[in-house]
């Protein structure tokens, strides 16, 4: 189908979409083969075949699409269908939202637009027509190039586009409504200048600029560091509030979440800030991850999600704080990746079968497909890694690709055979690396074993043998210092190197080692693996004060105060005496009288675990007991370290500049609103008064919303005095009220169940917008597993009223809902766990649910093999 012409007259409630395809037959296709359209909820007006009307003998509508039997060998197949754009509340295909029309195509919502072939391997060039009321949709936008517009009668318009690129139906794109735009250009470095604007609505129009920016920074990137320019005269963002994804990286045409746009600082905290930048880059990266070059079939996703999501990393760590963000990536990872690893709903890189593919956009896909690649850039080194991306490029532009198609050019650039490296794409589960050594100290010689365990597969489709696992480590003496080392067979001496294991168990050599070492394993996360070692408590300690590998630091920190909890849970179950935490507490105060060299990197080492994380290295799973003794290490930290945290505080809260979001700034104000948390947990008689005030002064949400959080946790009268001003105070702004629903609904307070149930009914909440179900329900069920695992069965219950309710109008959202039920926790208690599982099945026995909500409860019921 190598090209399309589609007509849209908008209406509410009867937009005519009419299209003209010139279709050829596949070389593979027989001559007796039908043609098969898809398309869902269209009304059929008229359809015809090189001119010629077909009757209703010549075809057959079936429920999800349109076939007609005997069709030429070349032919155009003109459709014209209506839909009703206002009753669309799947936010899938075309929609409308506010007075806007847009459209949400990926993975499958171009089939509800028109009768089409709705596969990512159907590669098109798209001409279309908007004809649209002016007064009320003066701005109207599809991909492509605008090539003609004018006024029609009736106070109606139209407006033309071409896309000379061909692209999937996936990547269309339309958008009509009543906005205001941030304009600016960006200069090719060939010469060619790129009209850019970023659309939002009137109201909205002081927020838009740091996206326009964003966009800037994202192009001059790509073209620094990956070589690719863009390719067309124009690239539009538009912002719009309902809305399923994040973004959407339609063709020139990007469709984003409001909540990734727009910012200011009384109304988006540093992290918006940070994240608007990131979203901005990832979808402005798929121009050529995705879109110049995209995916075979929807098996391939994790190769233009996981390769995008790389390339907008590289993209993050160039603007400073580099190993603060692979901090926070690997954060990410561990707490969504991982859990869902372990659960029911794991799955390989590559899904080897689905129902609904809107279900496989998860965190393996995106996440561990992201480390996948960055494996292949680790095993490479960045230079040939570039090279092969370059040939990459070269190769495949304007095709469809396969995962195999990627490494088979990394495997031409490295001279060697990348073959068991492809086994992370159909393996599910994280895999354990036990590390043990023996040093030698006549020979000065130190030997490493490394030891693969790995889950097993979840079925006869998934290989078995070792995975291709690149391990980055160091060694450091007693002292902290970085030892030298050869690798045997190697002639260079290093203090960093990269061990490659590709057998279940396999020993590596290092010679020249002068003193006993301490070793500095999974440098840089190097792997998504789960990293064990033996280490004493002193060998921590030196690690967190002394590596080299700032990852490696906030690793150890990560893994004391994991030991601290662990011992702290045991001992509250065992009515025991609690450990004692002052070695502990004194390494943490090295670490904070150094604060003012790296404050971004003093936060992540002071900050403790997540509750997910924990629960998922603590066993017996107990995520109350958790809670509790999680923070009554943070009432120690507060308490031991007050006097620097004090300090610290006020120095930040007295020097501190007008607001600018960098990373530097970001940074300073994190410490400080740390610090203002562990003081008012450590002594709340002192410093609730001081959060008060400090949320009364603040200039900037940051600030704002930073002091609140440090209240959340209380039960104290000033918490309900601030959370009732900041309702107030934002309820012209549903994005920062959203953060109002999120904050309450990840609160350590008891009674957080009857809470989200209470904001359920609040007028800000609203089950038709995903932003707001995200904040509540979705906060809840992710961020708050005391809350949601409640052992009297409250927190399933409300999971599955919500999913009931949302799953009538919105079935993606009520799915993604839904996985909050395939965690991997058990309960040693079997009468919370039978609660837990009955609270599933009757919901899975229910009728009339979407099938994307019957496969994600479907395949929760199913129990996952341990390691």
């Amino acid at each position: 189908m190598p090209w399309i012409r589609l007509e849209f007259d908008l209406d509410p409630e009867q937009t005519r979409v009419s299209s003209q395809l010139r279709i050829e037959r596949a070389p593979e296709s027989s001559r007796e083969d039908p043609l098969v359209l898809h398309g869902e909820g269209l009304t059929l007006v008229s359809l015809s075949l090189n001119g010629q009307v077909l009757d209703a003998r010549d075809f057959q509508l079936t429920g999800t699409g349109l076939v007609i039997p005997h069709v030429p060998d070349q032919f155009v197949l003109e459709t014209v269908v209506v839909i009703g754009p206002a009753h669309n509340t799947m936010l899938s295909g075309l929609y409308l939202t506010g007075g806007v029309y847009c459209t949400q195509c990926e993975a499958q919502g171009f089939r509800r637009i028109t009768y089409f072939i709705d596969r990512p391997d159907i590669l098109s060039c798209f001409e279309v027509r908007i004809h649209a009321d002016q007064e009320l949709q003066p701005t109207l936008l599809s991909n492509g190039n605008r090539t003609g517009g004018g006024l029609l009668p009736k106070g109606r318009h139209y407006a033309i586009y071409e896309d000379p690129f061909p692209k999937p139906c996936y990547l269309f794109a339309l958008v009509a409504g009543t906005f205001r735009q941030h304009e600016g250009t960006f200069r090719t470095q060939s010469g060619r200048t790129v009209a850019l604007a970023v659309h939002v609505e009137p109201h909205n129009w002081p927020r838009g600029q740091f996206a326009l920016e964003a966009l800037q920074r994202a192009m001059r990137f790509d073209e620094d560091y990956f070589g690719r320019q863009y390719d067309l005269s124009q690239y539009h963002i538009v912002a719009v509030d309902d809305c399923n994804m994040g973004a959407m990286e339609n063709k020139s045409l990007n469709i984003f979440n409001s909540k990734y746009i727009l910012a200011d600082p009384e109304t988006a905290t540093d992290q918006d800030y940070e994240n608007i930048l990131s979203v901005v880059g990832h979808e402005y990266f798929h121009n050529w991850t995705g879109n110049r070059i995209t995916i075979r079939d929807w098996f391939q996703l994790a190769l233009k999600e996981g390769l995008t999501v790389y390339r907008e990393r590289c993209f993050m760590a160039h603007q400073g704080a580099q190993v603060v963000r692979r901090i926070r990536d690997v954060r990410t990872l561990r707490a969504h990746q991982f859990t869902e690893d372990a659960g029911p709903l794991a799955h390989p890189v590559r899904p080897q079968a689905y129902h609904s593919i809107d279900n496989f956009y998860t965190a393996t896909v995106y996440e561990k497909g992201a480390e996948v690649i960055r494996m292949c850039a680790t095993i490479l080194g960045e230079t040939d890694f570039k090279k092969g991306l370059e040939l990459y490029f070269e190769r495949y532009d304007g095709r469809t690709v396969t995962l195999e198609d990627f490494l088979e050019i990394m495997e031409q650039v490295y001279g060697q055979s990348l073959h068991p490296f492809e086994r992370w794409l159909d393996r599910s589960g994280t895999p354990r690396i036990e590390c043990r050594s023996r040093y030698d100290r006549r020979n000065r010689r130190l030997r490493i074993t490394l030891t693969q365990l790995c889950p097993a597969p979840r079925s006869d489709s998934e290989p078995d043998g070792a995975l291709w696992i690149p391990v980055k480590l160091g060694l450091l003496s007693d002292a902290g210092k970085p030892l030298t080392f050869r690798v045997e067979g190697r002639k260079e001496y290093e203090t960093e190197t990269v061990l490659n294991q590709t057998q279940h168990r396999q020993t590596f050599v290092l010679d020249g080692v002068q003193d006993p070492p301490l070793i500095s394993g999974l440098r840089d996360f190097s792997a998504p693996v789960i990293w064990k070692a033996v280490q004493s408590d002193r060998s921590l300690r030196i690690l967190i004060l002394s590596d080299p590998d700032g990852l490696n630091r906030w690793e150890a920190s990560q893994e004391m105060a994991v030991r601290l909890i662990r011992a702290r849970c045991e001992a509250s179950r065992n009515a025991q005496t609690l450990p004692s935490q002052r070695a502990a507490i004194r390494t943490w105060r090295g670490v904070l009288a150094g604060a003012s060299s790296d404050p971004a990197l003093t936060v992540e080492l002071l900050t403790l675990p997540d509750e997910l994380w924990l629960c998922e290295s603590i066993r017996p799973f107990d995520p109350a007991t958790v809670r509790s003794e999680r923070d009554g290490l943070r009432r120690e930290i507060g308490s031991g370290l007050k006097d620097l945290w004090d300090g610290l505080y006020q120095e930040f809260a007295s020097h501190q500049k007008r607001y600018r979001y960098s990373v530097e700034q970001a940074a300073r104000r994190r410490l400080k609103l740390l610090a203002l948390s562990y003081l008012v947990w450590a002594d709340p008689d002192r410093y609730v008064e001081q959060a008060q005030r400090a949320y009364r002064d603040a200039d900037n949400l940051t600030d704002r919303i930073g002091a609140l959080a440090a209240l959340n946790d209380l039960d104290h009268p000033a918490r309900k005095k601030t959370m009732d001003d900041f309702r107030a105070r934002y309820d012209p702004f549903p994005l920062v009220l959203d953060k109002w629903l999120t904050m309450q609904a990840i609160s350590h307070r008891p009674q957080a169940i009857r809470d989200v149930e209470t904001l359920t009914r609040d007028a800000h909440f609203n089950r038709r917008n995903p932003n707001r179900i995200y904040a509540l329900i979705g906060a809840f069920v992710q961020l708050n597993p005391a809350g949601f695992h409640d052992p009297t069965g409250a927190g399933y219950e409300l999971l599955a009223s919500e999913i009931r309710k949302v799953d009538a109008t919105n079935p993606q959202v009520a799915a993604r809902l839904a996985k909050a039920f395939g965690s991997p926790w058990r309960w040693e208690d079997a009468v919370v766990q039978k609660r837990m599982e009955k609270t599933i099945r009757d919901l899975a026995n229910e009728p009339h649910h979407s099938r994307e909500v019957q496969e994600i409860l479907a395949n929760t019921l199913t129990e996952r093999a341990p390691i």
